[in-house]
């Protein structure tokens, strides 16, 4: 798979971000190695790092986010706002403290 390095370099290394929004997200099975997020935006070619931010205030929201199954940490789920709850597996997690959530 390619990295985000790569694929910026290939695609002419001018892209933006900006805000948007997602309705709600429903995985019926496991989540891995996934990136779901509205407004995301990065200054370097890695997600999940210290300087990840998100664009567009609350207008950047995923309406909802729901995995019947797992999602491992390698996953990231960002947004500004998420509308409901996201649940995983049966289970609200900590959006404060789950690695796997940016929520700015």
């Amino acid at each position: 798979m390619p990295t985000l390095a790569q694929i910026t370099s290939s695609a002419g290394g001018d892209d933006t971000f900006a805000g948007g929004s997602i309705g709600k997200v429903s995985v019926g099975r496991n989540v891995a190695t996934s990136t779901i997020g509205a407004g995301l935006s990065t200054t370097n070619a890695i997600l999940k790092d210290s300087v990840d931010t998100i664009h567009g205030g609350v207008a950047s929201a995923i309406a909802g986010l729901i995995v019947e199954g797992t999602a491992d940490n390698a996953s990231y789920f960002a947004a500004e706002k998420f509308g409901a709850a996201p649940t995983i597996g049966g289970i609200k997690p900590d959006l404060t403290t789950d690695i796997r959530f940016l929520v700015s």
